[in-house]
C-alpha cells in the first residue's frame, strides 16, 4: 500500500509538471495583454516626456511667451 501511494504521488506530480510548463490560450491571451499595456504605457511615458520638453524653459514655446510679451511692452 505505502509503494503505491508513493507512486500516485509521483505520478501526480509528473503530470502537474508536465502540465505546468505548456501555456494555454488564456495565458497567451494574459501575455499578450500585458506586453499591450506595458507598450502603451511606453507611449504615454514618452509622450508625456516631449509635452515637458515643449514646456520646459527655454523651450520654443517659452520663446514665443517672450516675444509676445515683448511685444506687449
Amino acid at each position: 500500500m505505502k509503494r503505491y501511494s508513493i507512486q500516485m504521488i509521483l505520478i501526480t506530480l509528473f503530470t502537474f509538471a508536465v502540465a505546468c510548463e505548456e501555456q494555454g490560450p488564456a495565458e497567451k491571451a494574459g501575455e499578450a495583454l500585458d506586453d499591450a499595456v506595458e507598450e502603451v504605457g511606453d507611449g504615454v511615458e514618452d509622450a508625456t516626456d516631449e509635452v515637458k520638453d515643449t514646456f520646459d524653459k527655454d523651450g520654443p514655446l517659452e520663446e514665443a511667451a517672450e516675444k509676445v510679451e515683448d511685444s506687449i511692452d
